[in-house]
């Protein structure tokens, strides 16, 4: 299909048209005559304006030069009722699909691939005349009759073709109609052009309709239509878009390598979006390492969805349900964002999200309407969408950029250090360390400088303590063990709030010094491990890896064997060099304390310079 509409496209529009008219001619059984002649030429004017604009794509990239689109289109795949199917074959077989709906999420490739719909079926037509209409155009019109609208804007001034002939060639089924972006049509006629396409669809069987938009309830009424659902990129699709696009090559090849080797893997859910794809790009021109400013991604990616995506349709601006400018509809989102992440809500029931929103509202002193705020989220701006009967993030690590937004930019030091305490053990997640990104001050004055000081005055008095397991149940360690045939020793992990605690100071003060949790191995240790060998056997046994997990939490201290790991005795622990690694935590730790407060304050007394203040 590609093959033969580069070959149509190189051929010119006018053997296309020919080619057109031999169609209709085969379809319908007749010969050339000059009416079914006519008929095409008398839509020239509108076949060959689209000719020229599905050709034509801009992008966040490329807005003033527009690109030829398939020097940057990627094919896509389809899915329907659990049946996948790529874009060639469904277009192949589309007049066993007369009534289709294209649906994906804001970025996903609706608009493109209807573009490049329209171009396959003029340059290899099915004796049918694609007509292509951006339903976003009816917008500006007083008007909502959707059939005089496309009959008005097909024919033209100079067409001959009468209405009551467009309303005989529909029966005929001489048509396809490719109608984009019902999404953008606005709130108000949305119900109205809705039924009329219904009604078309019932009144003129032999037509083929496509409609493309964003992912609606309404569309599971359409009963005679189908719902195709565009796949996010697989990690080929999303090399082959930006091995296309049109950017910088020293860059695009580093960012293109980077993909393969990593980030598809790290960040899959916005790498298969190709807007998403196309604005990493252009983050990771401009901070080179994407990880290192991996909010500032976030960041952009939500301003794109919320203006940029729909800036670059010319004379066109998405109305959205509310009428809040960008901050105040992040600030709410922030909020929403807040109190979901500290309640641990990921999906949500209709009322549960109304019950959200309301509080963000009240928070923030913003009013608007819940209903309006929640169609906003899920359809306008795409952060949310519906799971099912639930509704859930669009991809959850929103939910934690926005989070840390609130945390930095709207949140006093007593709410703001509360919350850290609440949630940092969250390993998995990423909304402290975005925060310490975005405001390192602000996390270290009111989380990591009081925990960390706490934690150091508890790690002194541990040599002081003469039953060092009870100083573990203390900690709420949890510690694994490992032995290997030609190298035996232990490596501690461990478990519970100070383990998370650790953890993130690791991430965010030694990251390329390794674990601050590192061991250090001493005679003890071998001791200990074969006071384990003697009393467990089977650890000689078997497998050359075995691992020994002590739970400090089990008061019976029993031992469980299964093929990997069991349960030992707390009494080991205390046994053997751990004391020696708490010494070196300790130092490690307040030097680290000291290196933090040193800094600050002279950040502080450089700004009391520069400000005048003694």
């Amino acid at each position: 299909m590609t093959s033969i509409l580069e070959a149509a496209l190189v051929g010119g529009f006018q053997a296309s048209l020919q080619r057109l008219t031999e169609g209709i001619s085969t379809r319908i059984g007749e010969t050339i005559s000059s009416s079914i002649a006519s008929l095409t030429a008398n839509f020239e004017s509108h076949l060959s304006e689209n000719f020229d604009r599905c050709q034509q794509i801009k992008t966040i990239i490329s807005r003033e030069k527009p690109n030829n689109i398939l020097s940057i289109y990627t094919n896509l795949k389809f899915k329907c009722h659990k049946v996948e199917i790529g874009d060639l074959a469904f277009i192949g077989s589309i007049e066993s699909r007369s009534r289709t709906i294209i649906t994906g999420t804001g970025g996903g490739g609706k608009t493109v691939f209807m573009k490049y719909l329209w171009l396959s079926l003029f340059t290899d037509p099915k004796g049918r005349i694609p007509i292509y209409i951006e339903l976003r155009r009816m917008n500006d019109l007083h008007s909502e009759n959707l059939l005089s609208y496309v009959f008005k804007s097909t024919t033209g001034s100079g067409s001959k073709i009468t209405e009551d002939r467009f309303i005989k060639e529909m029966r005929r089924g001489t048509f396809i109609f490719i109608l984009d972006g019902f999404d953008e049509i606005n709130i108000d006629k949305r119900s109205s052009i809705e039924r009329q396409i219904l009604d078309i669809s019932a009144q003129y069987k032999d037509i083929i309709i496509v409609v493309s938009g964003r992912p609606e309830d309404r569309f599971e009424a359409w009963q005679q239509f189908s719902v195709y659902t565009i796949l996010p990129f697989t990690k080929s699709q999303t090399l082959a878009l930006i091995s296309k696009i049109h950017y910088e090559p020293v860059i695009k090849k580093k960012f293109y390598n980077k993909v393969k080797r990593e980030l598809y893997d790290k960040h899959q859910s916005f790498l298969s979006n190709p807007l998403l794809t196309t604005i990493m790009l252009l983050t990771f021109d401009q901070y080179a390492e994407i990880p290192d400013k991996i909010h500032l991604f976030y960041g952009q990616a939500f301003e794109t969805l919320f203006l940029k995506h729909d800036a670059a349709k010319e004379g066109f601006q998405r109305q959205r349900f509310t009428d809040l400018t960008l901050d105040l509809f992040r600030k709410c989102f922030a909020y929403f964002c807040l109190f979901t992440y500290h309640a641990e809500m990921f999906e949500f029931s209709e009322s549960e999200l109304a019950e959200y929103i309301a509080k963000a509202s009240k928070a923030t002193s913003i009013k608007l309407r819940t209903d309006e705020y929640r169609k906003d989220l899920i359809e306008s701006i795409c952060v949310m969408q519906k799971n099912g009967l639930d509704i859930q993030f669009t991809h959850r690590s929103f939910q934690e950029y926005f989070t840390a937004v609130c945390l930095s930019d709207y949140l006093s030091d007593t709410h703001c250090g509360a919350v850290l305490n609440h949630v940092y053990n969250r390993l998995s997640d990423n909304t402290v360390r975005m925060l310490f990104e975005m405001n390192k001050d602000k996390v270290e004055r009111t989380f990591i400088i009081p925990n960390l000081e706490n934690l150091i005055i508890r790690l002194r008095n541990f040599g002081a303590l003469e039953d060092k397991e009870k100083c573990l149940r203390f900690f709420k360690y949890a510690f694994m063990y490992r032995l290997k045939d030609k190298y035996e020793g232990f490596m501690i992990r461990a478990g519970g709030p100070d383990h998370a605690f650790l953890m993130l100071l690791s991430d965010m003060y030694f990251p390329r010094r390794g674990s601050i949790e590192y061991l250090n191995w001493s005679e003890a240790d071998k001791k200990v491990i074969q006071k384990i060998k003697e009393e467990v056997p089977e650890l000689s046994q078997g497998k050359k890896y075995k691992q020994i997990r002590i739970n400090c939490f089990d008061e019976e201290n029993g031992i469980t064997l299964n093929p990997e790991s069991f349960y030992g005795k707390p009494e080991w622990v205390a046994e053997c060099g751990f004391s020696l690694w708490i010494s070196n935590i300790v130092k490690k730790l307040e030097g680290l304390l000291v290196e933090i407060n040193k800094r600050r304050a002279s950040a502080s007394r450089s700004l009391d310079k520069l400000l005048g203040i003694t």
